[in-house]
């Protein structure tokens, strides 16, 4: 229990009209009025529930034939701290000694118990007297609640958890909390009611604290993600993969991840998201058809080998990746595995490349049937090893980070300006070129992310 004397809420009984001499007995002839300083708040709380809006008031033994006298007074609408007075409703008996208040989390006396007052008084003349004032608070511990943002996210509420002793919950609103910020002010800023901005990539650090109670340090860590998107709209748009041991391709091999960020504007027909052609006649592809995404890959002298995902929504972000360990190709999309395959070998022995490229594919004369995806690309990335196994995973909410296992990644937000060309990390170290491989390609644009 934390007690004060003379705490925040600071109750004092004053004669209203009319009244006795000061004598101590019989009932007073007028209504009393009562004052109840609020404290000052991080937020106004004109809806929700929060610490100390409302106070239950009973003044013991306190009417003419020793009934208590009891009410309800509601705090106002207001952030800033304020004296209220309130009219008793009945006439205060004299010989009445103790009072006591309840101090509950929403309006009308309803919500969770926060605090509990009892004072006793004196009658001096027409005024009661506070002898002493003693408040309980019933909040013991506050711990505010680490989290991660995104730095595209955009402000966001900040969370605590406000116990009593015993550790059960006590249910206050955002503002009966006041936040600070103790380290990060580069990374995050904070409000005093928890609102939290993320300003930079890093970690910041912030407390909360609710009735005098503060919380241990909490960390608040702003990540990255997606911010831009090549914007695939016309079925030539192209970008052309050039550089490497086999002019843009990659030698997937015996294991290997293929995956892309995706919203798809239009399924009418099959539209490629990435492709790569060696020696005229072997080719790699990842496509959408109109009822499912696909995977394609082949050997030199082997016939091409398909592996069909599911149906994909339109104008809907989607997560699609085309794994192979060795012996089993997983599809997957948005975390879910929806079809497996069991294969075995190289998937694709590539000894020499002709073009490769991400939409249209203009770097191979003859090769004329083939559209471009339509819809924005927030990330493609191809791996040397399987980075997804078994029924589900965690769908990615943030750009992939350059690692050992990297072969190609493309990523939007990285790039500045209004890129043409641009460098690709990978192990391949590729370059890209919006619009590239020939006079008729077009280019994709480079257009801001949208959830």
């Amino acid at each position: 229990m934390l007690r004060w004397l003379w705490f925040a809420f600071v109750l004092a009984l004053v004669l209203a009209g009319c009244g006795g001499s000061g004598r101590s007995n019989g009932p007073v002839t007028a209504n009393r009025t009562m004052q109840i300083t609020w404290p000052a708040r991080s937020r106004a709380a004109l809806t929700a529930p929060a610490s100390a809006l409302s106070a239950r008031i009973v003044i013991v033994a306190g009417d003419s034939t020793g009934h208590d006298i009891a009410f309800t007074v509601n705090r106002e609408a207001r952030i800033d701290g304020y004296v209220a007075t309130y009219t008793i409703p009945q006439p205060v008996n004299r010989t009445a000694r103790t009072l006591t208040v309840s101090f509950y989390a929403q309006a009308n006396g309803l919500g969770d118990l926060v605090a509990t007052a009892q004072a006793n008084f004196t009658s001096q003349g027409p005024n009661l007297n506070f002898v002493s004032v003693v408040v309980d608070g019933k909040v013991h511990t506050v711990t505010a609640t680490p989290q991660t943002m995104l730095l595209s996210q955009g402000a966001k509420q900040l969370e605590f958890t406000a116990s009593d002793a015993d550790s059960h919950t006590v249910a206050v609103s955002p503002g009966s909390a006041t936040w600070s910020l103790i380290s990060g002010e580069s990374v995050l800023s904070v409000s005093a009611d928890g609102i939290a901005t993320p300003l930079s990539v890093g970690t910041a650090t912030v407390k909360v604290t609710v009735d005098g109670v503060s919380s241990p340090p909490a960390t608040i860590t702003v990540d990255r993600t997606f911010t831009r998107v090549f914007r695939f709209a016309l079925p030539t748009d192209t970008i052309q993969l050039k550089g490497g041991d086999l002019n843009g391709a990659c030698n997937l091999g015996q294991r290997f991840t293929v995956e892309a960020i995706v919203k798809p504007a239009r399924a009418d027909s099959r539209t490629f998201i990435w492709q790569q052609w060696a020696n005229g006649s072997m080719d790699e592809i990842f496509v959408l058809d109109p009822d499912r995404f696909v995977g394609m890959g082949t050997g030199a002298g082997q016939p091409y080998r398909y592996y069909y995902g599911d149906q994909f929504p339109l104008h809907a972000w989607s997560h699609m990746a085309w794994c192979y360990d060795g012996q089993v190709v997983r599809m997957y999309r948005n975390g879910h595995l929806v079809s497996t395959t069991p294969a075995t070998g190289n998937i694709t022995p590539l000894a020499n490349a002709e073009a490769a490229a991400l939409g249209k594919n203009c770097g191979v004369p003859f090769v004329t049937q083939d559209f471009s995806f339509v819809g924005d690309l927030a990330a493609f990335r191809i791996s040397n090893v399987d980075r997804y196994t078994g029924e589900s995973y965690d769908v990615p909410t943030k750009p992939w980070e350059d690692d050992a296992s990297t072969l190609v990644l493309v990523d939007p937000s990285t790039l500045s300006g209004t890129p043409t060309n641009f460098s690709i990390p990978g192990i391949q170290h590729l370059n890209g070129t919006l619009g590239g491989g020939s006079s008729s390609a077009t280019s994709p644009t480079w257009e801001a992310y949208s959830p």
